[in-house]
């Protein structure tokens, strides 16, 4: 996923807009670009697509966290600070030190990499953070839901998870808005005009309208699209569609409990805040369950899909079992004067942002911090290695994938990686080409790990025959990454080295 991102963040970059047609963009052109183009500002700052989209994701999933800390600070004094405990416990037992290592937000930056979904997340978090303190400060529905729904369609630019999320948060606040409605007690037909509200109108018709505009935006439907297809996705604590689906039940299940079990918060503030948290759990568990459903039982969604909601329920999930330390512990009642808020403010930035620093401590590990350096690395070279590669107009294709092997993480990267910026500066004709194809003049590109090995000059094709490649070199090696011309590479299903351009032996 790395490299279509790269793709796009790269091609914005350079032409800051996406044509709805080009091979260079290997049909990407309809992709939600909305998050590329953010990546694309701050990689124009720093110089580099890799380092865009890495900043630009740190700065999601912090917000993420910084969102899911605040929504607990948002309980009365000792409480918040027993929530917002329980949450850094939590975070630490997922972490790479702890017992779990499930890492919950940040795992897929190193092996999935989710980035377009990291930082709609984040647009979720936003709207999550607010929701919850209007239900808090007992706000107007349309002060909690119009802000909703604008988020949803302004999320349709990043990913559907994020717009399925948003769209079943607005209708959990419409069928709350409704349930405590003068209408649904008296009856519509016998709806007096005193009771009349402005709100039991918007609480149905907002929803509805909103639904329409998200489905109608392309990105959605390009997204919606390729639901079905299997694809690959890694959770370490989510093995199976049927493990998101028992999660998403759940984090259901938990909501309903939270919202029954809220009246035993000695405050009304505690308890509209853990109502507002029963809400979000449900806005994500609901769309979850409803994929999970498909996919079981209907055969729409492919498990791909699925498991793509893991994530915000990882994060509903450690919400909720925070509520629930709050309520269990009877101990911890607030008895702070009203006076002395204010005062304590200071103290809760500085919890809130403990734990959101031990979060992202745990989100980038080492790990990550290599993998990104290794990225920049072969940018590098690339860039170094560019000017070898003018050619005639129309002659110069690129031929991917002549290193990718099983379990390989960069033969998984290289296919779209570069691709881009080798047609940048030659795109009076270059196009994507297989290897070996007649009359072409072709360009490989080998990662790192092949020349590094000690059959240095020998790499596997295809086909599965070793070619020498040191006569076929554009330039000398930059940071371990070449570049070759592929009309010197002869693979006729044999093991035959190639001597030089045109020369074969057995």
């Amino acid at each position: 996923d790395i490299g279509a991102h790269y793709l796009i963040t790269n091609w914005i970059m350079e032409h800051w807009n996406l044509p709805s047609t080009d091979p260079a963009l290997q049909g990407f052109s309809d992709y939600p670009a909305g998050s590329h183009f953010l990546a694309a500002v701050i990689g124009k700052v720093v110089g580099s697509p890799i380092l865009g989209l890495q900043l630009a994701a740190f700065g999601a999933i912090t917000t993420v966290w910084l969102a899911t800390a605040s929504i607990l600070a948002m309980y009365p004094r000792t409480k918040r600070y027993l929530a917002l405990g329980f949450l850094a416990l939590l975070i630490l037992l997922n972490s790479p030190v702890g017992p779990f290592g499930a890492q919950g937000y940040g795992f897929e930056l190193v092996t999935n990499y989710f980035y377009s979904q990291a930082v709609g997340q984040a647009l979720f978090a936003i709207a999550a953070l607010w929701v919850v303190f209007a239900i808090r400060e007992q706000k107007s529905y349309f002060s909690s839901a119009v802000p909703v729904a604008v988020a949803a369609v302004m999320s349709s630019a990043f990913h559907v998870v994020t717009s399925l999320e948003l769209l079943a948060l607005l209708g959990l606040l419409s069928l709350r808005e409704l349930w405590t409605s003068p209408a649904l007690r008296e009856g519509f037909p016998r709806l007096r005009r005193r009771s009349f509200s402005y709100s039991v109108v918007g609480a149905l018709l907002l929803p509805l309208f909103t639904l329409i505009i998200v489905v109608m935006l392309p990105g959605v439907r390009y997204q919606a699209g390729a639901a079905a297809d299997d694809g690959y996705l890694e959770l370490p604590y989510l093995p199976t569609p049927g493990w998101v689906g028992a999660l998403a039940f759940l984090v259901l299940v938990i909501s309903a409990v939270l919202v029954a079990t809220a009246k035993h918060h000695g405050e009304a503030s505690s308890k509209r805040v853990t109502v507002g948290i029963a809400i979000l759990g449900a806005s994500i568990a609901l769309p979850a369950f409803a994929l999970w459903c498909d996919f079981e039982f209907v055969g729409g969604a492919g498990p791909y899909a699925v498991k793509k909601m893991g994530y915000g329920l990882a994060t509903a999930l450690a919400l909720q079992i925070c509520a629930f330390s709050v309520l269990l512990i009877p101990a911890f009642r607030e008895r702070t004067p009203r006076h002395s808020a204010v005062a304590l403010i200071p103290f809760t930035a500085i919890a809130v942002s403990l734990v959101t620093g031990i979060a992202m401590w745990s989100v980038y590990s080492e790990n990550v911090q290599r993998r990104t350096s290794e990225l920049v690395l072969m940018e590098e070279a690339f860039a170094n290695n560019a000017a070898a590669l003018e050619s005639p107009p129309g002659t110069l294709d690129i031929a991917l994938d002549l290193s990718k092997q099983p379990g390989s993480f960069w033969g998984g990267t290289i296919d779209y990686l570069f691709t881009v910026s080798a047609l940048h500066g030659i795109e009076r004709g270059g196009r994507i080409a297989e290897a070996g194809a007649p009359g072409l003049t072709s360009v490989f590109f080998v990662a790192p790990q092949f020349v590094a090995e000690p059959r240095l000059n020998k790499v596997m094709t295809r086909r599965g025959s070793q070619v020498d490649i040191a006569a076929c070199r554009v330039a000398p090696p930059v940071n371990g990454f070449v570049v070759l011309w592929a009309d010197c590479l002869v693979d006729r299903g044999k093991n035959l080295y190639v001597d030089g351009p045109g020369k074969a032996q057995n």
